[in-house]
């Protein structure tokens, strides 16, 4: 941004942070010619967030001026160590539908970004998530980064993830097990039926408590033959859903 740009869309963002009144004529002219500004007025409007915490006028702007091109400016903001400004850059992620969430997916990888708060956007913008590439973010041995693509699995549910979930019921790690297990059971599929009755054998407690959750969640049909054995498991906990599923195939 020139000097000149610069200059008139500080004195821009002057105006409606000492207004109270967004009809005001010299209110909105301000509004339209930081709009006008385009992507450059981004960065500038981001700062306005600090000295003004969810100043609606400045918060508008920013949601409009959003795209895949002016994303990595929003990025940045999430790893600021300002609360209140990172909270509003949220929120515009949440709520705009002028980007490609999908971009965020590589953030996953940025220590500065919360994760909690990195995750409770992507949920909000599951429906613009490639399942693929969700799925892509399984292929590692980072821990982390494979429990928030289970969570993210688990909310998109489509069933076009369930041949890639099914790599990873036998997988050594238990806490990858347990994952994929309650990723699937948001699927009602014959495959993950199957994959249910399989982790009831488990040698984990854990696994077999979270299969039989699975099946009493999706009801699905398992003879009572397959599920009786768990009545004498050495767990209580997993007898009890035992005796669970069984009401509920007997429903």
């Amino acid at each position: 941004m020139s000097l000149l740009k610069g200059f008139k869309a500080n004195k821009a963002i002057d105006i409606l942070l000492g207004s109270d009144n967004p009809k005001d004529p010299e209110v909105i002219v301000a509004y339209n010619k930081l709009k006008s500004l385009g992507h450059a007025a981004v960065p500038k409007l981001i700062d306005a967030l600090l000295d003004a915490p969810g100043n609606v006028l400045i918060e508008s702007l920013l949601t409009v001026l959003l795209d895949n091109k002016s994303l990595p400016e929003y990025v940045d903001a999430l790893a600021d160590t300002n609360r209140s400004l990172v909270t509003s850059i949220a929120k515009i992620l949440i709520n705009s539908h002028t980007y490609d969430p999908n971009l965020l997916l590589k953030q996953i990888d940025d220590p500065e970004i919360p994760k909690k708060l990195l995750l409770q956007i992507l949920v909000a913008k599951k429906d613009g998530l490639n399942s693929r590439k969700v799925i892509g973010l399984l292929e590692t041995d980072d821990k982390n980064k494979r429990t928030i693509a289970f969570h993210l699995i688990a909310n998109i549910a489509r069933p076009d993830t369930i041949p890639f979930l099914l790599h990873y019921v036998d997988d050594p790690d238990l806490s990858t097990r347990l994952q994929t297990i309650k990723a699937m059971a948001n699927f009602n599929h014959d495959t993950v039926r199957g994959a249910m009755v399989k982790a009831l054998s488990d040698q984990s407690k854990i696994i077999r408590q979270a299969a039989l959750e699975g099946i009493i969640q999706q009801r699905f049909e398992v003879s009572a033959a397959t599920i009786c054995p768990l009545l004498s498991d050495p767990d209580i906990t997993v007898q009890s859903r035992a005796i669970e599923a069984l009401v509920r195939i007997n429903d």
